[in-house]
């Protein structure tokens, strides 16, 4: 039930997120960004109750690392998606959240390394991945941070490469499967 209700609470915090992006008013975004706080916040304790109860469950050890970081917690998301990969190793979720919070650090090199495992077992979420590492280049060329604009640059060149090999081996790729299902 912990995790049924801190996925539900995961789901409004994210269309609070959609609404914070949405807003064209600078207080209605700060109210729905705190109420994606909030509900992420509330998430995380349900998921925490979770593995309190079910130790090896990897699915709410994946979900703290997803509201850790988007918390801005990092470095206890990585902490969670590990444990998730510990006790799943080919939990694609885990793979491609992962990579997200990397972008979140800067670690570029390790974000590049998901998305390559995905693009083999998931396009869908190598999709994924690539969004938010193009999301990752807009947001560093207006404000880079810890980064270099060359390094920003090399990893606009590196996306553009990559987005070339997908459009041609689409047609070569296997569908998505459930990486849940066992043969």
């Amino acid at each position: 039930m912990a995790f049924r209700d801190g996925s539900r609470a995961v789901k409004q915090g994210d269309k609070y997120v959609q609404n914070a992006a949405e807003a064209k008013d600078e207080g209605k975004r700060a109210k729905a960004t705190d109420r994606a706080h909030k509900q992420y916040g509330k998430a995380r304790e349900l998921f925490v109750f979770a593995i309190q109860r079910m130790p090896k469950m990897h699915e709410a050890w994946n979900m703290i690392g997803y509201t850790s970081r988007k918390l801005g917690e990092y470095d206890k998301a990585l902490a969670a998606y590990e444990e998730a990969l510990r006790l799943k190793p080919d939990y694609l979720e885990a793979i491609e959240y992962r990579g997200e919070a990397y972008l979140g650090l800067d670690r570029i090199d390790d974000a590049k390394t998901a998305y390559l495992a995905l693009f083999g077992a998931s396009r869908e979420l190598a999709d994924r991945m690539m969004v938010a590492m193009r999301s990752w280049v807009a947001a560093r060329r207006t404000a880079p941070g810890n980064v270099s604009m060359e390094q920003v640059e090399a990893m606009a060149a590196w996306l553009e490469q990559r987005a070339t090999v997908a459009q041609q081996t689409t047609a070569f790729a296997a569908p998505d499967v459930d990486a849940s299902v066992r043969w």
